[in-house]
């Protein structure tokens, strides 16, 4: 999983990596980790405090690697009413460009 280095959102903050509803990681802003899995589908979620990305399903199979790119979803003018109105739409997380 590779984070965006370029917005000061949560710049000094670690997102949280849950993959099947269990932290496994964290990936902070510029950074990349990277989480082994087992094959099979799994779930995958962001977290910092109580706000989250939407879940992203993953499909590993043996031997293959999935890559996904996450950031903050909005400019930092719009922190405060997110959080309080879509706390759940507050990281975006998807499969990375190929």
């Amino acid at each position: 999983m590779t984070r965006e280095p370029a917005r000061w959102r949560d710049k000094w903050r670690a997102y949280r990596i849950l993959v099947d509803g269990v932290q496994v990681g964290k990936v902070r802003r510029g950074e990349s980790t990277t989480v082994t899995l087992t094959p099979g589908t799994h779930h995958v979620r962001l977290r910092i405090d109580w706000c989250t990305s939407p879940e992203v399903s993953v499909d590993i199979t043996a031997g293959e690697q999935s890559e996904l790119e996450c950031g903050p979803a909005r400019s930092e003018l719009g922190n405060a009413r997110q959080m309080r109105e879509a706390p759940d739409t507050y990281l975006w997380l998807r499969p990375a460009a190929v």
